[in-house]
This record gives structure tokens, C-alpha cells and sequence, in this order.
């Protein structure tokens, strides 16, 4: 019998939470904050792993918007 080597390889799903701190006025509607939350969360992580090419984002974005009532 000759030499045996064995090789593995994996590839890693991660889920990643980002807050983005940022604030919409009343004037925006949910529809528009899901899709700038959603299209800036998917810009952060690509500028993260810009020069990372293993790395990249894939699926779908899951944005949750939280309302806040201001009292007048």
C-alpha cells in the first residue's frame, strides 16, 4: 500500500446581525425603510469583506424595523 493523504475542505454559513443606527423620518414609508436598510446592511458587509474573496454575501436580507412613537 502506498502513502494514503487525506484532504478536507469546508465552507461555513454565518448569520450576521448589523445595527446600522441610522434614523428615517416620519415622512419615509416602512416599504422604503426595508429597502435602504436592506441595501445598505447588504453594502456594509461587501465593504467588509471587500478584499476577502472567499467571502461573500448570499441570500436573502431579513430586515426588522422598529417603531418608535414620539410624543408631542
Amino acid at each position: 500500500m502506498g502513502n494514503v493523504t487525506q484532504r478536507a475542505r469546508a465552507r461555513v454559513l454565518v448569520t450576521v446581525e448589523i445595527d446600522l443606527r441610522d434614523n428615517w423620518g416620519a415622512d419615509c414609508t416602512v416599504g422604503q425603510v426595508l429597502d435602504q436598510a436592506s441595501r445598505e446592511a447588504r453594502s456594509h458587509v461587501a465593504r467588509l469583506f471587500e478584499k476577502e474573496q472567499s467571502c461573500r454575501v448570499i441570500g436573502e436580507t431579513e430586515v426588522t424595523v422598529f417603531m418608535l412613537t414620539e410624543k408631542r
